[in-house]
C-alpha cells in the first residue's frame, strides 16, 4: 500500500493541510483493499451505492460506508484471515454482545511505528 507508507512517512505529522491529499490516497487504497478482500464489506457498500471512484477529494471521506458497532456484535467482520492476526481483541460485551478486532503483523508493525513516532 505505497500511499499508506507515504502517509506514515510524511515528515511532518501536524501538517494536516500538506498531507490532506496524501490521506485521501491513503483511504482510498484502503477502501478498495477491504472492498477486495472482503465480500461481506463489498456487500455492505453496494448496498449503500458506494462507489469507490467518488473518494475524489478530502470532503468525500464521509461517503466511506462506515461499520457501526452493532453490526460488528451481529457479524464476524475481517479482511484478512484469522490465523494471520498477531493480536486479537474482543469487547467486554457489556451490553451482552461481544464484538472482536484483529491486526495482522503488517498492520501490527505500522501501529507501532506511529506510537514511536
Amino acid at each position: 500500500m505505497r500511499y499508506r507508507d507515504k502517509l506514515l512517512h510524511y515528515r511532518d505529522i501536524f501538517d494536516m493541510q500538506g498531507s490532506e491529499t496524501l490521506f485521501l490516497y491513503a483511504m482510498r487504497e484502503i477502501t478498495a483493499f477491504h472492498l477486495l478482500h472482503n465480500p461481506e464489506y463489498a456487500r455492505l457498500a453496494q448496498r449503500q451505492s458506494f462507489r469507490l471512484g467518488s473518494l475524489r477529494t478530502f470532503n468525500d471521506l464521509h461517503h466511506i460506508p462506515p461499520l457501526p458497532t452493532l453490526f460488528l456484535k451481529k457479524h464476524t467482520l475481517f479482511t484478512v484471515p484469522q490465523n494471520r492476526m498477531i493480536i486479537k481483541a474482543t469487547t467486554s460485551g457489556t451490553s451482552g454482545q461481544k464484538s472482536t478486532v484483529g491486526l495482522d503483523l503488517n498492520t501490527g508493525l505500522y501501529a507501532l511505528e506511529m506510537v514511536l513516532r
